[in-house]
């Protein structure tokens, strides 16, 4: 999940879980549109910042940035409706975990990945490894960290006879 920005650079993409019901939901109904929308700017905050749900109270105003209303009334409004639990230095996501991943899940994942790409490369240097001993089993046993046990004799011959042959015809 990544695009390149207009200079260029790499940007990683993040995203959020958003239930295609959540404009149905009483709680956001009730809270308004304002607070939906900080609401909103949390989770995507949340996910970003890999906070696990947590709002610390410095990044308020970053949040409501361009909202209409008072940003702490609009936490307020959010804590009323239980879509923010109010904690001692901010606010926390009600259910985050349910909806988003987690510092923990992500890292798991990371690691699966990780894992996955070193298996995808093992098995291509694998395939690498067996298409070259198809054409010179001499070079795929130095690839493949075997001892050189034997050349195909016969191979050799036929390839390297008729490139010889050619050669000398062209100095001639």
């Amino acid at each position: 999940h990544e695009r390149v920005d207009d200079e260029g650079a790499t940007v990683s993409r993040v995203w959020v879980k958003l239930d295609a019901t959540y404009p149905e939901d009483e709680r956001i109904m009730a809270a308004g549109a304002c607070a939906e929308l900080l609401f909103i700017r949390s989770i995507c905050y949340c996910r970003r910042r890999v906070t696990d749900g947590h709002i610390p109270t410095s990044a308020l105003r970053l949040l409501a940035f361009g909202i209409d209303g008072d940003p702490h009334e609009l936490a307020r409004t959010l804590v009323a409706h239980e879509l923010w639990l109010e904690v001692d230095d901010g606010w926390r996501l009600r259910s985050y975990e349910a909806w988003q991943q987690t510092k923990e899940t992500l890292a798991a994942d990371a690691a699966r990945k990780r894992s996955e790409r070193a298996e995808r490369q093992r098995e291509k240097k694998e395939r690498d490894i067996a298409r070259t001993s198809a054409v010179c089993p001499s070079d795929a046993a130095r690839t493949s960290g075997e001892p050189d046990r034997f050349v195909d004799v016969d191979f050799v011959t036929a390839t390297v006879t008729p490139l010889r042959d050619l050669l000398k015809a062209n100095h001639a």
